[in-house]
């Protein structure tokens, strides 16, 4: 069963980002975020992962329009206990 969340970012505020709490190998997720205060076109997007071990994942995410953008959450995001870090990377 597949599900999806859907984040709110306004890129005029500084600051840490909305957050979304994921269990160990989750799987089915699509993560949907919808972008306000940014200046140019997406022509591209990708999610960076710091996991707890240091490792880090590249996922490329679709840009479905210029205020929104979707990744599925990847297996490598979620395979370690902890927190992981998430950057979603405009282009």
């Amino acid at each position: 069963m597949n599900s999806t969340d859907t984040l709110n970012l306004d890129f005029t505020n500084s600051g840490v980002k909305q957050t979304i709490y994921i269990t160990q190998y989750d799987s089915g997720r699509t993560i949907t975020c919808n972008i306000s205060g940014i200046a140019g076109e997406i022509e591209h997007a990708t999610v960076y992962c710091k996991k707890p071990s240091g490792n880090e994942t590249y996922t490329s995410a679709t840009v479905i329009s210029n205020g929104e953008v979707s990744f599925d959450i990847d297996p490598q995001m979620v395979t370690e206990t902890g927190t992981t870090y998430a950057q979603l990377q405009l282009f």
